[in-house]
């Protein structure tokens, strides 16, 4: 890995980073460079002020943040707490989800494990969610809470309309950058709100799912299934939440999932941030989405 190509992608310039996109030539050469970036190693740190049946692996940069204490002393208050600490430039979402994970395969006690941002915020008390899985039968191996604006909520994944397309190149420059790339990159399939009368139509040839977003609830059986290590890793920090609701659809059948009427909110990117440049950063991940999707749809 080039340490200057690497520094251009992460760069907060939206010119270094689309001087970065002009040294791949195709889509291949781009998820190959995406699939050899080395990976830092998160370190666990476990909480738990009580026994609890339910654990929740939260990605953060550091225990002490803000919004991780939030989590621990309010949010999630009373269940086993594994935060995945990793505040370095090799950060990836979905490693740290797995490291999590990975350190509760031995603990005999835990029969639910929700993987959380760390940007959430309290709606319902922790009381009200044991109260929910307990109600929950032994075939259902997949919960999730009630529809917030980043989790329980439809969207459809198919291929680009010219309707897209076209609103896309008449739009502002963030989208019509975000065209230019789709176009060098072959990318023109992805997940589009189902919520919203005008992107909805963004896509055709479409499957619809709900994307659970920053919260996912996993009974400790359907973990094993997955070997602990849910998430994949290849993404970087993009469409790895979209990818694996998408598997567990299809890995799941009809009475082996089940809504709860629980609620939780989000800061939608309280730790990141949006900007133009984070769209930019996330065109790897679209496009290695697009790859695994081509086989699929």
């Amino acid at each position: 890995m080039s340490a200057s190509n690497f520094n251009k992608f992460m760069s907060g310039n939206t010119e270094d980073i689309l001087k970065f996109y002009d040294s791949f030539s195709d889509r291949s050469e781009l998820i190959r460079w995406a699939h050899h970036l080395p990976k830092s190693t998160p370190t666990v740190s476990i909480f738990c002020d009580q026994e609890s049946e339910i654990a929740v692996v939260i990605p953060t940069p550091s225990t002490d943040h803000p919004l991780a204490l939030n989590c621990r002393n309010k949010v999630f208050k009373g269940f086993k707490i594994v935060f995945s600490v990793d505040n370095s430039n090799l950060f990836n979402l979905s490693r740290s989800y797995n490291t999590g994970s990975l350190s509760l395969k031995h603990d005999q006690n835990i029969r639910w494990v929700i993987f959380s941002n760390v940007d959430m915020l309290e709606k319902d008390p922790p009381d009200k969610l044991v109260e929910e899985l307990n109600r929950i039968n032994g075939d259902v191996k997949f919960c999730y809470a009630r529809e917030d604006g980043s989790h329980s909520y439809s969207l459809r994944i198919g291929e680009y309309t010219y309707l897209r397309n076209v609103a896309f190149a008449l739009s502002g420059r963030t989208r019509r950058t975000r065209k230019m790339l789709d176009d060098k990159f072959s990318i023109h399939i992805n997940a589009e709100d189902n919520r919203h009368f005008f992107t909805r139509r963004f896509v055709s040839n479409y499957k619809e799912i709900i994307n659970f977003g920053d919260f996912f609830i996993f009974s400790v059986d359907l973990l094993k299934d997955y070997n602990y290590a849910p998430f994949d890793e290849n993404y970087l920090n993009g469409m790895e939440d979209i990818d694996l609701s998408f598997r567990i659809f299809e890995d799941l059948g009809v009475g082996q999932m089940a809504a709860i009427n629980y609620s939780i909110g989000s800061m939608e990117s309280g730790i990141r941030g949006r900007s133009l440049a984070r769209v930019l950063r996330s065109i790897p991940s679209v496009a290695y989405f697009n790859e695994k999707m081509e086989k699929i749809l």
